[in-house]
């Protein structure tokens, strides 16, 4: 709701069709299922966004360990 408002506020939109979720950390922190939940939930609107494992940024491959 926080991030929907700020982006009101500030006239802009976020093409909910494009983004994804990554959440970073160890192996038993990624596996622990609080942390699943939240990530699995986090919605746009009425989007629900997709999670993703591994992600690449300006040719840099990276997955939810930080493993290169």
């Amino acid at each position: 709701m926080a991030l929907e408002l700020w982006m009101v506020k500030n006239h802009l939109t976020i093409n909910t069709a494009k983004t994804q979720v990554i959440a970073f950390g160890s192996r038993a922190a990624a596996g622990e299922s609080i942390a699943a939940d939240i990530v699995n939930s986090l919605r746009i609107g009425q989007t629900t966004l997709k999670r993703i494992n591994k992600v690449r940024n300006l040719g840099v491959g990276m997955d939810t360990s930080l493993s290169w």
